[in-house]
């Protein structure tokens, strides 16, 4: 199902499956449009051209790409060719540990090749291949089995792109204390983000001083401590505002968000439209 928003379609899925898999031979294209869930594809028979944001990449059957959620992309399918496409929900990906910390590093997407990342794409592309022979299982195991290859070929993503961020996948112990330290700090943030959780607390958790902490958490994430709370304030509050249940100012309120006129002009900044309409759009299957 479709969920219109200007000229940006959101595809939803009649499905509670934290991972789903389309075994894919449709030659249609696929116009602009964006999912709450992760995407990621693999060509079995044939290329696929997919678009996202100002990325163009043509996909050769083995390559593997991640989109992650809230990107907006565009597939141009050939005439014929089978393709794997798997949907993880974000949720399933945030709450692995240290994941929160590198998420950004997914931005605006993560394209795996044989020639540029050798070992790690021929280990990704084992687990999709294993991932698409459980969904032909089709027993009352093939979905948790799913979820589990899923989450090993994500964290093994994460485990590289942890060690380009320190510089070197060499054995280099500070490097690694450091890193690990960063990892600890950042899902001691997330577990206390809606909390009133101060640059001081996060200092004294680390061990460091508060300035020495700022230059070591920008260094390592890319953006300040702030914005960093902000960001996990926003993914909370975006699981929060998938219960029907809960008034927006309520959901508003348990993501950390003191003053709800600040809330709405954030939320709306991010992603380009209200809480009530982002909520709308997220349960739009539920409520046909």
């Amino acid at each position: 199902m479709d969920s219109s928003l200007g000229s940006l379609r959101q595809l939803e899925h009649h499905t509670g499956e934290r991972v789903r898999l389309y075994s894919n031979r449709q030659s249609d294209d696929y116009p602009q449009h964006w999912h709450t869930s992760f995407e990621i594809i693999q060509p079995v028979e044939n290329e696929y051209v997919v678009l996202v944001g100002e990325e163009r990449h043509l996909l050769r059957p083995g390559d593997i790409l991640l989109i992650p959620s809230g990107m907006v992309h565009e597939i141009f399918a050939p005439e014929t060719g089978l393709r794997y496409i798997f949907m993880v929900e974000r949720e399933e990906v945030c709450r692995l540990k240290g994941m929160s910390a590198i998420l950004g590093s997914f931005y605006p997407s993560l394209l795996l090749t044989p020639e540029k990342d050798g070992w790690l794409h021929q280990a990704a592309s084992g687990l999709m291949k294993r991932a698409a022979e459980e969904y032909g299982q089709g027993d009352c195991f093939a979905g948790e089995m799913m979820r589990l290859i899923m989450e090993e070929m994500l964290l093994l993503i994460g485990r590289r792109l942890v060690e380009q961020k320190s510089g070197s996948s060499a054995v280099r112990d500070p490097e690694q204390d450091r890193m690990a330290r960063f990892l600890d700090v950042c899902g001691f943030i997330g577990d206390h983000c809606h909390e009133k959780l101060s640059l001081e607390d996060a200092a004294r958790y680390a061990g460091y001083s508060k300035n020495h902490f700022a230059r070591f958490f920008k260094e390592l994430s890319g953006k300040s401590f702030y914005e960093y709370c902000l960001e996990q304030r926003m993914l909370l509050c975006e699981q929060l505002l998938a219960d029907p249940a809960l008034p927006v100012t309520e959901a508003a309120l348990r993501a950390g968000f003191g003053s709800i006129a600040t809330f709405n002009r954030i939320f709306r900044e991010r992603k380009g439209m209200s809480p009530t309409q982002y909520r709308r759009i997220q349960l739009g299957n539920e409520n046909q």
